[in-house]
């Protein structure tokens, strides 16, 4: 007869799932062991295509690492820095499309926003605010991009913790906020990539750094360089130059060098929090401006603040970051400026020929920005500039039935993901895609980095349950 504890303890798996009896838990681990894929420690996605191993769960993972990797390109051999075991291959043909449709219908809140100052120690402005669109008389002849420039950003910054400078930011702004029911916090510019393995279309290798903090999965964006220097000939294009003279910093804000900020919405059944940088923001009428309150009733709330529903009582003061942002960070913040509407925010392209809104508007639908400005060039002078509202778009875009399937799928993606990285003793993985190798596949290894996504502080503040794996 299964023992049954009188004491009401709960025991708990290291994949997540929790019990009421010892027995159970032990069945549970047995079961694991046996390749019962019915367990919430496997996805239901996988198909017959896909491989797994339950690595610290009785199992050992592959000993092929990073050999089972091709990487004919040299220029990608940094990518199996610290690839421990295969855990995991998951073919794109084996995706199966979550069963919950996905649509921007549901709305989104804006969680915290932020500007990267340039001052030798990391320091950001909170809430900040986006670069203001000038209007100016054309023609007008830009320079080619040249110096130093940013890949990513946070990453540059605070290499250690690229995630931390958001939940300094949302201390500030959101200081009731709790991630418990966060299923994944991202980049868009992992989402845009995972989008594109989903449909199975040819791109660069990529890898990204997967860590689970309690039930949340937390996906990093992992580069060669966080920066590089572009020389101004040859290859450079003209966008760097052409955002900073068409645009104006914010007064008291002169010194940013970019303003990023976090939206929360679901993507079928799962709560994401994606982070991205805005170009810039329009000034747009105030009859013709959407009340931020509607485009955000729907989103997901819980015990969150949110921003619009009282941007008169958030203007941020010395006290409230004081008492809200611990000591012990890595970042710097100074309580300034003014809350950008996410109804204003733009996205900045330049061109030199016409181009299909159809490969920007992932871009857009992910960043949730409505508005896409596109500078027309011949040899970096601009003769033509088009302001385009683009948020009607996004329904269409997502309605269609390849887009569709292709956002379910990456839903599918991100809980496989997920429930890989749980099953694991360390709670870190690597992700890698390879360009040009078939069958089309990301493999995941167990990290060998020995390092946690965020400092503990952080973690306890933020998230409800136990400590996080006792990890350097």
């Amino acid at each position: 007869m299964e023992s049954i504890s009188s004491s009401g303890d709960i025991f708990s798996c290291g994949c997540g799932r929790q019990f009421i009896s010892r027995d159970a838990l032990e069945q549970h681990k047995r079961d694991r062991a046996q390749f019962v894929w019915a367990t919430r420690c496997t996805p239901s996605a996988l198909g017959p295509a896909s491989t797994r191993n339950s690595y610290g769960s009785g199992l050992q993972s592959s000993s092929q690492g990073a050999a089972s990797l091709k990487l004919q390109a040299t220029r990608d051999q940094w990518m199996v820095k610290d690839v421990g075991g295969k855990i995991d291959t998951i073919e794109v043909s084996s995706l199966k499309p979550a069963d919950t449709p996905v649509s921007s219908s549901t709305g989104y809140e804006l969680i915290c926003s932020y500007n990267w100052a340039n001052h030798k120690a990391p320091t950001t402005y909170v809430p900040g605010g986006a670069a203001v669109w000038k209007d100016m008389s054309l023609p007008v002849s830009v320079p080619k991009d040249s110096g130093m420039h940013f890949i990513d950003q946070n990453a540059s910054r605070i290499p250690e913790y690229p995630f931390e400078v958001v939940f300094q930011a949302v201390g500030v702004m959101s200081p009731s906020l709790r991630f418990d029911t966060v299923d994944v916090l991202v980049n868009r510019n992992s989402m845009r990539k995972l989008l594109d393995f989903c449909r199975g279309r040819n791109q660069d290798s990529f890898r990204i750094n997967l860590h689970i903090v309690r039930n949340t999965l937390i996906i990093e964006r992992c580069e060669k360089n966080a920066k590089q220097m572009i020389r101004g000939s040859g290859g450079p294009g003209y966008g760097h130059n052409f955002e900073r003279i068409f645009t104006q910093l914010p007064s008291g804000l002169e010194d940013s060098s970019s303003h990023h900020r976090v939206l929360r919405y679901n993507l079928g059944d799962l709560s994401c929090a994606i982070r991205f940088e805005v170009d810039a923001c329009l000034k747009v009428p105030a009859e013709t401006k959407s009340p931020e309150k509607e485009e955000t009733s729907e989103a997901p709330r819980d015990e969150t603040v949110s921003l619009v529903d009282s941007l008169d009582s958030l203007q941020i003061r010395a006290p409230t970051l004081n008492s809200n942002v611990s000591p012990h960070t890595s970042v710097c913040v100074i309580p300034r400026g003014t809350i950008t509407a996410q109804s204003s925010t733009a996205e900045i392209k330049t061109r030199t020929k016409s181009s299909s809104l159809s490969k920007i508007l992932p871009q857009l639908w992910f960043g949730r920005t409505p508005y896409l400005i596109t500078g027309h060039h011949a040899n970096g002078t601009f003769d033509s500039v088009d302001i385009g509202q683009v948020r009607d778009r996004f329904e269409d875009w997502e309605r269609k039935e390849a887009n569709q399937d292709a956002l379910r799928k990456l839903a599918s993606l991100l809980s496989q993901l997920r429930e890989s990285v749980q099953c694991t003793k360390e709670k870190a993985c690597i992700g890698i895609y390879e360009h040009g190798v078939k069958p089309v596949a990301l493999h995941v290894f167990v990290s060998k980095q020995g390092r946690k996504p965020l400092p503990e502080h952080v973690v306890m503040r933020y998230w409800a349950g136990p400590a996080m794996p006792n990890v350097k």
